[in-house]
This record gives C-alpha cells, structure tokens and sequence, in this order.
C-alpha cells in the first residue's frame, strides 16, 4: 500500500470509522451492495465518502460541492464506473487514479479544472471513455494523454482551449472520437493531428477557423465524420479536404460561406452526407456539387439570403437519396430541371421556404418517398391542384408520405389559414379556369371562322377582277383596254341586281360615262 493510502487508512482509523467490507451508505446516498453501486447525486457533499465497500464498481457523484480528490479513490481499486460532473474541482492532481486501472469510463464534466498534468491520468491503462467538458482548459501540454492506451473518446469540449501542443495526443492508440466543439481554437491542429491517423470521427465546432487551408486534415486519412459548424469560415482552399478518402460526414453548416465550395470537394468521392446550410450563399449555381459523386443526404437549411436554385444544380449526384432544404426565407425558385437526372430521389423536405407555387415537373413522383411543403406562403388556386390530387390518390399509401397536416393557404384572403388538403378543386377555382378555357376556345374558333371567311371573299373579288382583266385584253384592241377595266370595276362595285344585263351583253348602255 503507498503512502497516500496509509494516510488515508489513518485518518479513517483515527475518525472511529471502521473498515469494513460491507461498507456504510452515507446520508441521501442510495447504495446497492448486489450490483455495487452508489449514487450519491446532490447529496451536498464535500469530500468523496470513502466508508464504502471496497469492491466498488460505479460511483455517481453529480451535483455536489467537492474541491478535491486527493487520493479518496485509492480505496476502491475495482472501480469501473466515475461520475463527478458539476462539482467545484479545481486541479485532478498527480496519481490520484493509480490504482483505478480497471476504471472504464471517467467523466468530470462541468467543473472548474483549469490545467492538466503529464501524470493526471497515470494508472488508467483501461480507461475508455474521458470527459472534461465545460472546464477552465486553456492547454493541453505535450505527453498529458500518454497514460491512456486504450482510451477511444476524447471529449474536450467547452472549454478554453487555444493551444494544442504537438505532441499533445501522443499515447492514444485506439482514440476514435475527439471532441473539441466550443473552445477558442484560432486554426485546425494539423501537427497536433499526427499521432492519431486512426480517429474516425472529429468535432472541430465553434472555434473561429475563417480560412480552411490546403492539407489541414492531411494525417486522418481514416477519418469519416468531420464537424466544423459555426467556426465563421469564410473560405475553403481547394485542397483543404486533401486525403481524407474516407470522409462520409461532413458538417460545415452555420458559417460565412458565400458560394458552395466545389473544387474542395473534388477530394471527397466517398462522402455520403453533407450539410452546407446557414451559410450566406445566394444561389446554387449548376454542378456545384460536381466532386461528391456518391453523395446520398445534402442539407441546405436556414441560409438567409439563399433565393435561388439554378438548373442542373445537383446533376452529377445520380446517387443524392435525400434533399433536406427548409427554412429559408428568401428561396422562392427553383429551376425547372433542378432536379433532373436525380433517379434515386426519395426523400424532399421544402419546409417553411417563401414559395407562392411549385410546379410539379420538378420532381420524379413515381420513385418519391417522402415530400413535404409545409409553412409556405402558398397560393391556393388550381396551379396546386396536382398537390391535392396528390394527397387524395398517395397519402395513404405505405410506399409515399406526403406532410398535408400543415401546408395551408396564405392567398387569396378567402383561403387564407386553411389547409390545401381541407380543400377541393373546386375551391381553387378550377372550375372557373375550365370555363374561361371553354369560352376562349369558343371565341378563337368563332375568329378564325371569320378571318377565314373574309379571306375567301378577298380571294372571290381578287379572282372576278382577273377574269375582266383576262376579257378586255382578249377581246378590245389596247387602246380601248383601260376604259373596259375601268368600266367593268365599276360596274362590279355599283351594279344593281336589276342592272345585271349589263354585264352580259357586253355594250355600254351609258355613252360617254367612261370617257
């Protein structure tokens, strides 16, 4: 036994408290010696208890006022299971957990541990899971982590961290996930990276990376979950994502990008999920997401100033599956081809955009599994009749889902607040639009009839007026042909029926008229 745990055996021999294998459950402590474990949660302590049976395995210590750990734990050397969030440590110490090699899982989250020692965590070769959320951090020092071989999550978030020494992570063989969301990081730990090529999944959220440079990520070539939400970026080099082909998630959603970064995204063939939204783009031009080409999920959601989507805009994603694009308030129009070549679609969420109307061409409805149009300021009228139509033939099928609960009428007044689904075709006014189409065709075909019947007569006279010009010039010498056309046009055009006669016998019964 080492000499902190003498002291400890002391002071417990000295406070008439006696050691026992069964153990003593403090006060408002709840302490089962079948499984043994011990739940002291809000139990206003201030020290750890250290009466308890020996053979511990999982000790829950949330929520008291505890400042210190000494060497308290030295005691329970089959610890498995430690929970010590939202107390007021300040410091772990050295060795205090040197005894504690079969701990599992350690959490100290939410306290107010500010700095972390080479021999903090000496003892805990088992320890799988570590947390140090919500502390003081503001470091982490070379060779802190060497003691924990076999830890696989790592998570460090909350804290103040802006510095990240290169050595920092050496010693974490088996680390797959790493979590160091919200802390003040200034750029990506490239170096720091070096000794854990084998992380799976990484959480770089809220710190403030504005540039993303070439090769920021270049030694996890495992990697397959990347999150960089709200870290204001502002622009990603094209090679930023350079060697991570096993990248399958990829957040960078809540940002200050102004285009979608496509080039970048050349590097990333295996991505399955990507959520871009929040950023400051206005539109998605063609092809902007050319490089993922196995791409299955892409979010574009709550972009202030998104307006529009461009035609052929997803066109080199034939694999895309599911189309989440909700909230944004400027997004009124989406291209008619869009959408095209997206044979695997099956799953479009439009939620709470400012569409007026949406065109039912956009969407291949034979494959869609799952369509939604909730909270749009939608125009009611017979343009949406093939949404009800919809409705009423699909929505019960097992093999379609169609959101109707919400999607109601904000124009025109009379339909305003109800919903589409509530409605017929009559209510939108298909009736009126069938009638208006009727009487447009009746009075286009009663033009076109009129329009041919004054052509045939133009045609008549043109025709009458040749015959005259073809019998004058047979059967007068020249000179007499000019008053014979004049004559006969005039007669055309002011004969009476009774005058007829003229015509016939060929003379001139008014002497001297077309002199």
């Amino acid at each position: 036994m080492n000499t902190q745990v003498a002291i400890v055996t002391c002071l417990i021999l000295a406070a008439g408290w006696p050691v026992i294998t069964q153990g003593l459950c403090p006060i408002r402590c709840q302490c089962n010696e079948e499984r043994l474990v011990v739940v002291c949660d809000e139990a206003g302590l201030g020290v750890v208890p250290i009466t308890l049976n020996p053979d511990l395995r999982e000790f829950h210590l949330r929520k008291n006022n505890i400042k210190g750990i000494m060497a308290a734990f030295s005691v329970y050397h089959n610890l498995e299971y430690l929970d010590m969030t939202s107390n007021h440590l300040v410091a772990l110490g050295r060795n205090n957990f040197k005894l504690q090699n079969k701990l599992r899982i350690l959490i100290l989250g939410h306290n107010m541990i500010s700095s972390l020692h080479p021999s903090t965590f000496v003892g805990l070769h088992g320890l799988q899971i570590l947390k140090l959320t919500r502390n003081f951090l503001r470091e982490l020092p070379d060779n802190i982590f060497t003691e924990l071989i076999n830890l696989e999550i790592l998570d460090l978030s909350e804290n103040s961290i802006d510095t990240i020494y290169k050595n920092a992570f050496v010693g974490l063989k088996n680390l797959k996930i790493l979590l160091l969301k919200d802390n003040k990081l200034g750029h990506i730990p490239t170096s720091s990276f070096r000794t854990i090529p084998h992380v799976l999944s990484i959480d770089l959220g809220s710190n403030n990376f504005p540039v993303l440079l070439d090769e920021s990520f270049v030694n996890l070539v495992n990697l397959e979950k990347l999150k960089l939400n709200s870290c204001g970026i502002r622009q990603i080099h094209k090679s930023a994502f350079k060697r991570l082909n096993k990248l399958i998630y990829l957040f960078i959603q809540d940002n200050l990008l102004d285009s979608i970064p496509t080039e970048a995204f050349f590097n990333l063939k295996t991505l399955l999920e990507l959520d871009i939204g929040q950023n400051n783009i206005k539109v998605i031009e063609p092809k902007s997401f050319s490089g993922l080409i196995n791409i299955q999920t892409i979010s574009i959601s709550s972009g202030p100033y998104l307006e529009k989507i461009k035609h052929e805009a997803f066109s080199a994603n034939i694999r895309l599956q599911h189309l989440v694009v909700n909230h944004n308030k400027n997004l009124k129009h989406i291209d008619t081809k869009a959408f095209s070549s997206l044979t695997m679609l099956r799953s479009v969420s439009l939620r709470n955009n400012d569409f007026q109307t949406f065109d039912e061409d956009l969407l291949p409805w034979n494959d869609l599994q799952h369509f939604d149009l909730r909270d749009n300021p939608l125009v009611c009228n017979c343009s949406l009749s093939w949404l009800l139509n919809h409705y009423q033939t699909r929505n019960f099928s097992e093999n379609f889902s169609l959101e109707m609960t919400h999607v109601r009428c904000a124009h025109p007044l009379v339909l305003r607040d109800l919903t589409l689904k509530s409605l017929t075709v009559n209510d939108l006014g298909c009736h009126q639009i069938q009638t208006r189409r009727i009487l447009t065709g009746t009075l286009i075909a009663i033009g076109v009839l009129i329009l041919l019947t004054l052509i045939s007569a133009l045609w008549y006279r043109q025709r009458v007026a040749n015959d005259f010009k073809i019998k004058c010039s047979i059967t007068l010498p020249d000179t007499q042909y000019e008053n014979c056309y004049r004559r006969d046009t005039y007669l055309r055009e002011e004969i009476s029926p009774e005058r007829e006669w003229v015509v016939k016998i060929g003379r001139d019964p008014f002497p001297g008229r077309f002199v």
